[in-house]
């Protein structure tokens, strides 16, 4: 029996090309309707060597430098062999990472078998890695809802050795203090940034007669066009250093906006939960730190045994 981690309903195939930034080399016939149900991916290294035993056909397979290397060792007839073994099971997709070459055997049975073949700059580990979300916003007002949602997401799916840990930045402040790691540090992380339109009062930057602090090419615009220009590189930058970004335009922030986005994180917290298989309306390991608290405290009740 495959023991796997299913995640109830899947996430269509089509959206999780768009948030990896995936391109299609072949869209196989079920593309539209594909679904990854299993988070685990699989790299088919047994398969392509013609062992099959205990493979789920579910999972997303993944081809990395091994792999390559395995086939570059095969004749061009040996390697149409297996990948026509692997078609020929129902995968949601097979992935070619670090940008490698994809061999001519690859996509004719991709072809042949009507498979999805999708190809990716990232390596091996990075995609497959992505254990940490990342939620910024140049918005200063925002901060306190950054930490209702860290609480949120971190109680609610944290379980069972599951869910992503979830992360707040409030830029432009956090661009130094953080901006080193996430442009440059372990490729495990994806960002999504809530934007809002800019206040209906604006300041303008004046003038220094001499100079002093370099800034004098600023002088006649406002502060929320700076702002943009900040929010624009930054996730220009953040893209070309491998972090995938997704942004949320909200536009003007009231109160109205507020409560929208209270309803969205919560019920996409709630629908992200029962897909990982876990109940995101309690929060056992919260009390096991409670329960020693306590203990130490002297509480009744909470006597150790």
């Amino acid at each position: 029996m495959i023991k796997d981690d299913v995640m109830h309903g899947g996430v269509h195939l089509p959206e999780l090309v768009e948030r990896l930034k995936m391109a299609v080399v072949n869209r196989g016939a079920d593309y539209e309707s594909a679904l990854v149900g299993i988070k685990d991916v699989n790299r088919p290294g047994l398969q392509l060597a013609g062992y099959f035993d205990y493979f789920d056909e579910r999972r997303l397979q993944v081809i990395g430098m091994a792999e390559t290397k395995m086939l570059e060792s095969m004749t061009s007839e040996q390697r149409s062999e297996s990948f026509a073994k692997l078609f020929s099971y129902n995968i949601p997709a097979l992935v070619v990472s670090r940008d490698l070459d994809i061999y001519p055997e690859c996509l004719t049975m991709a072809r042949k078998y009507q498979r999805t073949l999708l190809h990716t700059a990232e390596t091996t580990v990075d995609f497959t890695t992505k254990v940490i979300e990342l939620l910024t916003s140049f918005e200063p007002a925002f901060k306190m809802m950054g930490g209702w949602w860290q609480q949120l997401f971190g109680e609610s799916e944290g379980k069972d050795g599951k869910g992503l840990f979830p992360v707040t930045a409030e830029f432009t402040a956090d661009l130094h203090s953080l901006g080193q790691m996430i442009q440059q540090g372990q490729r495990n992380l994806f960002e999504t940034m809530v934007r809002f339109a800019p206040p209906a009062r604006t300041v303008t930057v004046g003038s220094d007669w001499k100079n002093l602090d370099g800034l004098n090419y600023l002088e006649g615009k406002t502060l929320d066009f700076v702002d943009e220009q900040a929010f624009r590189g930054t996730v220009a930058a953040h893209v070309d250093g491998g972090v995938p970004v997704i942004t949320m335009d909200m536009g003007e922030l009231d109160d109205m906006k507020l409560g929208e986005l209270f309803y969205f994180f919560e019920l996409s917290c709630g629908i992200s939960a029962y897909m990982l298989g876990v109940n995101p309306f309690n929060q056992p390991g919260v009390e096991f730190y409670k329960r020693n608290m306590f203990q130490l405290l002297g509480k009744p009740g909470y006597e150790k045994k």
